[in-house]
């Protein structure tokens, strides 16, 4: 008891100060890293905080105690990303009373996660008037980007379920939580640079020689700027992949073809947002240098890669069986 009553007059601080007890030295890197990234991107000292514990939980990740002002975090955590993006939400919606009155938007998206397989109160554990602000919390865990993804992709793939209700949950999001990075604008593809092949599938890699790409699917290789086969014995090599940090929350695919990244030039990403009962929503990114934003009007289901050949990141794509490439322009 005298623990915590000397806990409750600790004075809140900034992000960038809050003391984290417990836990490795490297588990408390990676949550000083995710609170100055959530500093950044909600807006510097909207929360505060009296302390940050790393420990053995019983039978949960994570939590925030608005009395004490504390996170706790559970030791066996692997990825602190989304716990702790979740619990600071808690913390921001709990100080500027972010629901009170309940928007209709965090209203209908509540009604649909609470009634949905994905209900986080499976356990019973919430009581009903944690409802609102666990909604928020789950949609916060995708972090601007994926905020801004919800907020601006047009057609988010087959199982974006409801993309109009994501739409708005995406921007209340942006207006609400995530003041600090307003969106950047859209990274736009011209057409006239768009270059009609001959390959058979979207599957393109590098070759030893900068000007060439083979298809991973049958091995053929092409011209890179012209797109016509051409006779060369030249395998596929892994692009390369030095990507921007920020997209922490995100997902993709590890096969290859998701990722790449040019070491001090542009990054892309075609990333998947677990959005709970609103499905899940691809969406193309890339990062020129100066920050995440959606490539065109960011949709990524139709089938497409990325991959890097000669010094640049390039996308490949299938409209109406011919596979297109292009590359990404830089800053």
């Amino acid at each position: 008891m005298f623990t915590l009553l000397l806990l409750a007059c600790r004075p809140s601080v900034p992000l960038s100060e809050v003391p984290i007890e417990g836990g490795t030295a490297e588990q408390r890197a990676d949550v000083r890293t995710g609170l100055l990234a959530f500093d950044e991107a909600a807006g510097s000292g909207r929360v505060t905080l009296r302390t940050i514990r790393i420990g053995q939980l019983d039978g949960y990740a994570g939590s925030y105690d608005h009395f004490y002002r504390r996170i706790d975090l559970d030791e066996d955590t692997t990825n602190f990303t989304f716990v702790l993006r979740h619990e600071l939400c808690h913390a921001l919606v709990e100080a500027e009373e972010l629901l009170d009155p309940v928007p209709a938007v965090i209203a209908e998206a509540r009604d649909g996660l609470f009634s949905s397989v994905r209900n986080p109160n499976g356990s019973g554990g919430y009581d009903t008037e944690d409802f609102e602000t666990e909604t928020v919390a789950n949609f916060c865990e995708s972090g601007p980007s994926g905020a801004a993804s919800a907020a601006s992709v047009i057609d988010g793939g087959p199982l974006d379920a409801d993309p109009e209700l994501r739409r708005r949950l995406g921007a209340w999001l942006l207006d609400e939580i995530w003041q600090g990075q307003p969106p950047l604008p859209p990274l736009l593809l011209d057409p006239a640079d768009v270059i009609a092949s001959e390959a058979a599938t979207t599957e393109l890699r590098p070759t030893e020689d900068p000007s060439v790409v083979a298809d991973l699917f049958d091995g053929r290789t092409f011209d890179l700027y012209t797109g016509a086969a051409v006779a060369a014995d030249l395998p596929a090599v892994g692009s390369e992949e030095s990507v921007a940090p920020g997209l922490a929350g995100a997902y993709y695919d590890d096969d290859g073809g998701s990722r790449v990244g040019i070491a001090g030039g542009t990054s892309a990403f075609i990333v998947t947002w677990d959005l709970y009962h609103l499905g899940s929503l691809s969406a193309f990114l890339a990062n020129p240098g100066d920050g995440w934003r959606l490539v065109g009007d960011g949709s990524a289901h139709l089938p497409r890669t990325v991959f890097t050949a000669d010094g640049e990141v390039w996308t490949s794509w299938m409209e109406d069986g011919t596979v297109l490439w292009t590359s990404l322009p830089g800053r």
